[in-house]
Protein backbone atom coordinates (compact mmCIF):
# COMPACT_ATOMS: atom_id res chain seq x y z
CA UNK A 1 0.00 0.00 0.00
CA UNK A 2 3.03 2.29 0.42
CA UNK A 3 4.67 1.36 -2.90
CA UNK A 4 3.63 4.63 -4.53
CA UNK A 5 5.50 6.63 -1.88
CA UNK A 6 8.92 5.38 -3.01
CA UNK A 7 10.46 5.15 -6.46
CA UNK A 8 10.96 1.40 -7.11
CA UNK A 9 14.41 2.17 -8.53
CA UNK A 10 15.51 3.99 -5.39
CA UNK A 11 18.01 2.11 -3.31
CA UNK A 12 16.92 2.20 0.31
CA UNK A 13 19.69 2.41 2.87
CA UNK A 14 19.45 0.64 6.24
CA UNK A 15 18.26 3.61 8.33
CA UNK A 16 15.50 4.30 5.83
CA UNK A 17 14.39 0.66 5.92
CA UNK A 18 14.29 0.83 9.69
CA UNK A 19 12.14 3.97 9.62
CA UNK A 20 9.77 2.44 7.07
CA UNK A 21 9.46 -0.76 9.14
CA UNK A 22 8.71 1.24 12.28
CA UNK A 23 6.11 3.25 10.38
CA UNK A 24 4.36 0.08 9.21
CA UNK A 25 4.33 -1.30 12.77
CA UNK A 26 2.80 1.92 14.11
CA UNK A 27 0.14 2.00 11.42
CA UNK A 28 -0.69 -1.65 12.04
CA UNK A 29 -1.04 -1.02 15.76
CA UNK A 30 -3.25 2.00 15.09
CA UNK A 31 -5.54 -0.05 12.86
CA UNK A 32 -5.86 -2.70 15.57
CA UNK A 33 -6.76 -0.05 18.13
CA UNK A 34 -9.43 1.34 15.81
CA UNK A 35 -11.08 -2.07 15.32
CA UNK A 36 -14.41 -2.20 17.12
CA UNK A 37 -14.59 -4.80 19.88
CA UNK A 38 -17.74 -6.40 21.27
CA UNK A 39 -18.46 -8.10 24.59
CA UNK A 40 -20.54 -11.29 24.65
CA UNK A 41 -23.60 -10.92 26.90
CA UNK A 42 -25.52 -14.11 26.24
CA UNK A 43 -24.98 -17.44 24.46
CA UNK A 44 -27.77 -19.98 23.95
CA UNK A 45 -27.43 -22.93 24.03
CA UNK A 46 -24.15 -23.06 25.91
CA UNK A 47 -21.05 -23.76 23.78
CA UNK A 48 -23.13 -23.74 20.58
CA UNK A 49 -21.83 -20.41 19.24
CA UNK A 50 -18.18 -20.33 18.16
CA UNK A 51 -15.73 -17.61 17.16
CA UNK A 52 -13.02 -18.80 14.78
CA UNK A 53 -13.81 -22.36 15.89
CA UNK A 54 -13.68 -21.69 19.65
CA UNK A 55 -16.86 -21.83 21.81
CA UNK A 56 -17.87 -18.43 23.13
CA UNK A 57 -18.95 -17.70 26.68
CA UNK A 58 -20.41 -14.67 28.42
CA UNK A 59 -17.78 -11.99 28.95
CA UNK A 60 -15.61 -12.95 25.95
CA UNK A 61 -14.40 -10.23 23.59
CA UNK A 62 -14.67 -10.45 19.82
CA UNK A 63 -13.66 -8.00 17.09
CA UNK A 64 -14.61 -7.15 13.55
CA UNK A 65 -14.03 -9.92 10.98
CA UNK A 66 -14.38 -12.63 13.64
CA UNK A 67 -15.91 -15.69 11.96
CA UNK A 68 -19.03 -16.88 13.76
CA UNK A 69 -20.34 -20.43 13.43
CA UNK A 70 -23.43 -22.01 15.02
CA UNK A 71 -23.56 -25.63 16.13
CA UNK A 72 -27.30 -25.74 16.72
CA UNK A 73 -30.23 -24.51 14.63
CA UNK A 74 -31.65 -22.44 17.51
CA UNK A 75 -28.28 -21.09 18.68
CA UNK A 76 -27.86 -17.34 19.11
CA UNK A 77 -25.79 -14.83 21.02
CA UNK A 78 -26.11 -11.25 22.20
CA UNK A 79 -23.19 -8.83 22.19
CA UNK A 80 -22.64 -5.18 23.10
CA UNK A 81 -20.34 -2.62 21.56
CA UNK A 82 -19.60 0.90 22.72
CA UNK A 83 -22.93 2.34 21.53
CA UNK A 84 -25.25 -0.55 20.64
CA UNK A 85 -26.11 -4.16 21.39
CA UNK A 86 -26.87 -6.80 18.78
CA UNK A 87 -28.26 -10.29 18.32
CA UNK A 88 -26.51 -12.89 16.15
CA UNK A 89 -28.53 -15.81 14.75
CA UNK A 90 -26.60 -16.69 11.59
CA UNK A 91 -23.08 -17.63 10.57
CA UNK A 92 -20.61 -15.23 9.03
CA UNK A 93 -18.22 -12.46 9.94
CA UNK A 94 -18.72 -9.72 12.50
CA UNK A 95 -20.40 -7.24 12.02
CA UNK A 96 -22.15 -8.62 8.92
CA UNK A 97 -24.18 -11.10 10.99
CA UNK A 98 -25.60 -8.49 13.37
CA UNK A 99 -29.35 -7.99 13.61
CA UNK A 100 -31.74 -6.17 15.94
CA UNK A 101 -29.42 -3.25 16.69
CA UNK A 102 -30.40 -1.57 19.96
CA UNK A 103 -28.94 1.72 21.13
CA UNK A 104 -27.41 1.69 24.59
CA UNK A 105 -28.98 4.77 26.15
CA UNK A 106 -31.45 5.64 28.87
CA UNK A 107 -35.09 4.70 28.43
CA UNK A 108 -37.66 7.34 27.66
CA UNK A 109 -39.88 8.67 30.41
CA UNK A 110 -42.75 6.32 31.12
CA UNK A 111 -46.27 7.64 30.60
CA UNK A 112 -47.72 8.93 33.86
CA UNK A 113 -51.44 8.69 34.63
CA UNK A 114 -51.91 10.96 37.60
CA UNK A 115 -55.31 9.68 38.72
CA UNK A 116 -54.30 6.00 38.80
CA UNK A 117 -52.21 4.01 41.32
CA UNK A 118 -48.58 3.30 40.51
CA UNK A 119 -49.15 -0.30 39.41
CA UNK A 120 -50.94 1.00 36.27
CA UNK A 121 -47.48 1.07 34.66
CA UNK A 122 -47.55 -2.61 33.82
CA UNK A 123 -50.84 -2.22 32.01
CA UNK A 124 -49.61 0.55 29.73
CA UNK A 125 -46.25 -1.15 29.19
CA UNK A 126 -46.17 -3.41 26.06
CA UNK A 127 -44.32 -6.11 28.03
CA UNK A 128 -43.87 -5.96 31.76
CA UNK A 129 -40.93 -7.84 33.27
CA UNK A 130 -40.90 -9.25 36.78
CA UNK A 131 -37.58 -10.60 38.06
CA UNK A 132 -38.20 -13.37 40.61
CA UNK A 133 -41.01 -11.64 42.50
CA UNK A 134 -42.61 -8.23 42.62
CA UNK A 135 -44.34 -6.86 45.70
CA UNK A 136 -46.47 -4.04 44.31
CA UNK A 137 -48.04 -1.38 46.49
CA UNK A 138 -51.37 0.16 45.56
CA UNK A 139 -53.44 3.06 46.84
CA UNK A 140 -55.34 1.57 49.76
CA UNK A 141 -58.07 4.18 49.49
CA UNK A 142 -58.77 3.11 45.88
CA UNK A 143 -58.04 -0.62 45.98
CA UNK A 144 -58.30 -2.04 49.51
CA UNK A 145 -56.96 -5.60 49.79
CA UNK A 146 -57.76 -8.50 52.11
CA UNK A 147 -55.56 -11.46 52.99
CA UNK A 148 -56.81 -15.02 52.71
CA UNK A 149 -55.63 -18.49 53.58
CA UNK A 150 -57.38 -20.77 51.08
CA UNK A 151 -60.31 -19.68 48.94
CA UNK A 152 -60.09 -15.92 48.46
CA UNK A 153 -63.03 -13.84 49.52
CA UNK A 154 -63.40 -10.11 49.40
CA UNK A 155 -61.08 -7.62 47.71
CA UNK A 156 -58.03 -8.78 45.74
CA UNK A 157 -56.34 -8.73 42.34
CA UNK A 158 -56.15 -11.62 39.92
CA UNK A 159 -54.89 -12.43 36.43
CA UNK A 160 -57.09 -14.29 34.00
CA UNK A 161 -55.92 -16.03 30.83
CA UNK A 162 -56.72 -18.85 28.41
CA UNK A 163 -54.51 -21.94 28.34
CA UNK A 164 -55.17 -24.65 25.77
CA UNK A 165 -58.79 -23.54 25.54
CA UNK A 166 -59.33 -23.47 29.30
CA UNK A 167 -59.97 -20.30 31.32
CA UNK A 168 -57.44 -19.90 34.14
CA UNK A 169 -57.74 -17.54 37.11
CA UNK A 170 -54.62 -16.83 39.17
CA UNK A 171 -55.23 -15.02 42.44
CA UNK A 172 -52.38 -12.70 43.42
CA UNK A 173 -51.29 -13.11 47.06
CA UNK A 174 -51.66 -10.11 49.35
CA UNK A 175 -48.42 -9.03 51.06
CA UNK A 176 -50.19 -6.62 53.44
CA UNK A 177 -53.24 -4.42 53.31
CA UNK A 178 -51.92 -2.32 50.41
CA UNK A 179 -49.64 -4.60 48.36
CA UNK A 180 -49.98 -7.70 46.20
CA UNK A 181 -47.39 -10.16 44.89
CA UNK A 182 -46.60 -11.29 41.33
CA UNK A 183 -44.33 -14.31 40.99
CA UNK A 184 -43.83 -17.53 39.01
CA UNK A 185 -47.09 -18.96 40.39
CA UNK A 186 -48.93 -16.99 37.71
CA UNK A 187 -47.71 -19.44 35.08
CA UNK A 188 -48.44 -22.66 36.96
CA UNK A 189 -51.47 -24.93 36.83
CA UNK A 190 -52.04 -27.58 39.48
CA UNK A 191 -48.55 -26.89 40.80
CA UNK A 192 -46.85 -27.47 37.43
CA UNK A 193 -45.13 -24.78 35.37
CA UNK A 194 -46.56 -24.07 31.92
CA UNK A 195 -45.07 -22.42 28.86
CA UNK A 196 -45.94 -18.70 29.26
CA UNK A 197 -46.18 -18.37 25.48
CA UNK A 198 -49.20 -20.66 25.57
CA UNK A 199 -51.03 -18.38 27.99
CA UNK A 200 -53.27 -16.20 25.82
CA UNK A 201 -55.38 -13.09 26.36
CA UNK A 202 -54.03 -12.11 29.78
CA UNK A 203 -56.17 -9.58 31.63
CA UNK A 204 -55.65 -7.99 35.03
CA UNK A 205 -58.70 -7.65 37.28
CA UNK A 206 -59.76 -6.48 40.72
CA UNK A 207 -62.45 -8.25 42.74
CA UNK A 208 -64.71 -5.66 44.31
CA UNK A 209 -66.67 -8.33 46.17
CA UNK A 210 -67.79 -11.93 45.64
CA UNK A 211 -70.00 -11.07 42.67
CA UNK A 212 -68.39 -8.00 41.12
CA UNK A 213 -65.03 -7.44 39.43
CA UNK A 214 -63.28 -4.51 37.75
CA UNK A 215 -61.25 -4.91 34.57
CA UNK A 216 -57.97 -3.02 34.98
CA UNK A 217 -56.62 -3.85 31.54
CA UNK A 218 -54.79 -6.30 29.31
CA UNK A 219 -51.32 -7.33 30.39
CA UNK A 220 -48.32 -8.98 28.72
CA UNK A 221 -46.42 -10.37 31.68
CA UNK A 222 -42.86 -11.73 31.45
CA UNK A 223 -41.58 -13.62 34.51
CA UNK A 224 -37.88 -14.44 34.67
CA UNK A 225 -35.62 -15.92 37.31
CA UNK A 226 -32.92 -13.56 38.49
CA UNK A 227 -30.43 -16.41 38.14
CA UNK A 228 -31.16 -16.53 34.40
CA UNK A 229 -30.31 -12.84 34.04
CA UNK A 230 -27.46 -12.47 36.52
CA UNK A 231 -24.56 -13.43 34.25
CA UNK A 232 -25.71 -11.24 31.35
CA UNK A 233 -26.54 -8.20 33.47
CA UNK A 234 -23.34 -8.61 35.50
CA UNK A 235 -21.22 -8.26 32.35
CA UNK A 236 -23.44 -5.46 31.01
CA UNK A 237 -23.18 -3.53 34.28
CA UNK A 238 -19.39 -3.86 34.35
CA UNK A 239 -19.08 -2.52 30.81
CA UNK A 240 -21.36 0.44 31.49
CA UNK A 241 -19.43 1.32 34.65
CA UNK A 242 -16.33 1.80 32.49
CA UNK A 243 -17.88 4.95 31.04
CA UNK A 244 -20.61 6.00 33.49
CA UNK A 245 -20.61 6.53 37.26
CA UNK A 246 -24.09 7.92 37.93
CA UNK A 247 -26.11 5.17 39.63
CA UNK A 248 -29.49 6.41 38.44
CA UNK A 249 -28.31 6.71 34.85
CA UNK A 250 -26.71 3.26 34.89
CA UNK A 251 -29.90 1.73 36.31
CA UNK A 252 -31.93 3.37 33.54
CA UNK A 253 -29.50 2.06 30.92
CA UNK A 254 -29.93 -1.46 32.31
CA UNK A 255 -33.71 -0.94 32.36
CA UNK A 256 -33.51 0.04 28.69
CA UNK A 257 -31.49 -3.09 27.86
CA UNK A 258 -33.97 -5.38 29.61
CA UNK A 259 -36.88 -3.61 27.93
CA UNK A 260 -35.31 -4.11 24.50
CA UNK A 261 -34.86 -7.85 24.90
CA UNK A 262 -37.30 -9.10 27.56
CA UNK A 263 -39.79 -6.61 28.93
CA UNK A 264 -39.80 -3.41 30.95
CA UNK A 265 -39.07 -3.86 34.67
CA UNK A 266 -40.26 -1.46 37.31
CA UNK A 267 -37.39 0.92 38.10
CA UNK A 268 -37.55 0.48 41.89
CA UNK A 269 -37.90 -3.28 41.57
CA UNK A 270 -34.85 -3.37 39.28
CA UNK A 271 -32.85 -1.18 41.66
CA UNK A 272 -33.56 -3.55 44.53
CA UNK A 273 -32.52 -6.57 42.47
CA UNK A 274 -29.27 -4.89 41.37
CA UNK A 275 -28.48 -4.07 44.99
CA UNK A 276 -29.17 -7.64 46.11
CA UNK A 277 -27.19 -9.34 43.35
CA UNK A 278 -24.31 -6.91 42.73
CA UNK A 279 -24.29 -4.54 45.69
CA UNK A 280 -24.98 -1.75 43.21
Amino acid sequence: MFRHLIDPNTKINYPMKKVLFTLLLCLGAALCLQAQSYTVLKVEPKDQVKANGKPLKVGDKITENTQITLSHETAFMRVMGSKSSYTVRKEGKIPGVFENSKDIKIAGTRTVISDEPSFKQFIITPKFLVIDELVQSVAKSIFPLEKWTEDPEGKFFFIEYTYQGEEILKFLPVADDNAFVINAEVYTIDGKAINPQEAKNLVFKYAIDESREKLIGKIDLVLLKGSDLKEEIGVFLKQIQNTENDKTLITKIIQKHLTDYYGEPDYDHLSQWLQKEFGF
